[in-house]
C-alpha cells in the first residue's frame, strides 16, 4: 500500500503549482509508491487520477485472463515508460476521468515514486486554474497522438500487403485443424479459442505470443493447421492472403527468425 509522503522535503519552489494544487484541493494526498506497486489497475473504473511528480512508472497491458492477478509484474507486457520530476510532472490515469470507461492499461511504480492523488472532479478545476499543468497535460496528449499516428502509419504499411480487416462473430471458425494454412490471421482485439487434437483448449488475446499471429508456421509452409481456431468473443483480426508471404517477412522479420529458431 502507498504511504503518505511529505513533499516539503523535495525542496519545491514556492511558486510550484504542485504546492498550489495541494492547497487548492484539501483532499489531495501526496503518496509514495514502492517498487512494483500499482497506481492504476487495468479493468477498474477511474475513481482517481495521479500527478506523478518524481520517479518512473511502467504502463502495462492487462493480463490476457481477466481473472489473472496484476499485482505481479509480467515481463513483456510493457507499453511505455513514464518519467517524472518536480519540474516535469506527468498525469497518470486521467483519461478514464473524461468518461465512464474502465482502465485500459495498468501503471506500475518502478522503484520509489511520488504522486499526488486527485479525484476525477478535480480535473476540470485543475485545467482552469493551473496553466503550467494544463500545458503539461496538452503536451502529453500531443505525444500520445504522435504515437498513435506512428502506429497508424505502421498499420497502413501492414495493410499494403494483400490484407483485410475482418470482424468475426463469437463461435465462428477462423480455420480448422487439418485445413491448409492459406491465410495468416493477426489478432487485433478479442479472444480466440485454440482447440488441440487432444481436445485441450488454449486462449489467445492480443499482446501475447508471436504478435498474436495464429499458426504462422502453417501459413508459411502450407502445412495443415494443427489446431482449430474459433472466436470466443467478438474478434477483430487482420487476414493476410497467401501470396503476401514475402511481404509478411519484410514487415515482420522477427516472426520469420523466431520460426526458424523454433525449427
Amino acid at each position: 500500500m502507498p504511504e503518505a509522503y511529505d513533499i516539503a522535503g523535495m525542496g519545491l519552489p514556492p511558486e510550484s503549482e504542485i504546492l498550489a494544487v495541494l492547497a487548492c484541493f484539501p483532499h489531495a494526498k501526496a503518496l509514495r509508491f514502492c517498487d512494483d506497486e500499482l497506481l492504476v489497475r487495468a479493468g477498474q473504473k477511474g475513481e482517481e487520477f495521479y500527478l506523478l511528480i518524481r520517479g518512473t512508472c511502467l504502463v502495462e497491458l492487462p493480463p490476457p485472463n481477466p481473472e489473472e492477478h496484476q499485482d505481479k509484474r509480467q515481463p513483456g507486457n510493457e507499453l511505455s515508460i513514464l518519467n517524472a520530476t518536480p519540474d516535469s510532472p506527468v498525469f497518470v490515469g486521467e483519461m478514464a476521468c473524461f468518461g465512464d470507461g474502465l482502465r485500459s492499461a495498468s501503471v506500475r511504480s518502478s522503484m520509489n515514486t511520488v504522486a499526488v492523488r486527485l479525484d476525477p472532479g478535480d480535473l476540470h478545476a485543475l485545467l482552469e486554474r493551473f496553466p503550467k499543468l494544463t500545458r503539461a497535460l496538452c503536451e502529453q496528449f500531443s505525444q500520445r497522438l504522435q504515437d498513435l499516428n506512428d502506429r497508424l502509419r505502421r498499420h497502413r504499411a501492414h495493410l499494403a500487403m494483400r490484407a483485410e480487416q475482418r470482424f468475426i462473430e463469437p463461435g465462428s471458425v477462423l480455420f480448422e485443424r487439418g485445413a491448409p494454412g492459406e491465410t495468416l490471421f493477426q489478432l487485433v482485439d478479442g479472444t480466440v479459442e485454440l482447440e488441440n487434437a487432444d481436445g485441450t483448449i488454449e486462449m489467445l488475446r492480443p499482446g501475447r505470443g508471436e504478435m498474436s499471429f495464429l499458426d504462422p508456421l502453417a501459413y508459411f509452409t502450407g502445412a495443415p493447421h494443427t489446431q482449430t481456431a474459433r472466436a470466443k468473443t467478438m474478434v477483430i483480426a487482420v487476414a493476410v492472403a497467401q501470396e503476401s508471404r514475402e511481404a509478411v517477412v519484410r514487415n515482420f522479420p522477427h516472426l520469420a527468425l523466431k520460426l526458424l529458431a523454433d525449427k
